[in-house]
């Protein structure tokens, strides 16, 4: 049986294939992910734990601080952060690219 992403997961892979970033687990360590002015996904591609984040797992930062964690199936962030950061993916990946964006 196929179990599907956890949504907020699943949108931050949409953000990354929007922006261009389609092999993460080819990089060196981590993809950081900046969603926006506040928040930021840590994402590690690869088995083994890299820079502290679990392997396939991401550090969700809020304003620059630990704010959860996330795996494909779960994850614990803290007070109501997930519906926030679920906002935060879904208003950033309604907007168009912007000329000159870093993809």
């Amino acid at each position: 049986m196929k179990e599907e992403l956890t949504t907020a997961l699943s949108l931050i892979v949409g953000l990354s294939l929007k922006l261009g970033h389609s092999k993460i687990n080819a990089l060196p360590g981590l993809h950081v992910l900046e969603i926006d002015a506040d928040w930021t996904a840590r994402i590690n591609g690869h088995r083994e734990k890299c820079d502290g984040v679990p392997g396939f797992h991401a550090l969700i930062e809020y304003k620059g601080d630990p704010y959860g964690i996330i795996s494909p199936r779960n994850g614990t962030m803290l007070a109501d952060g997930e519906d926030m950061l679920i906002a935060a993916l879904e208003k950033r990946l309604s907007e168009p690219l912007t000329p000159g964006e870093p993809v």
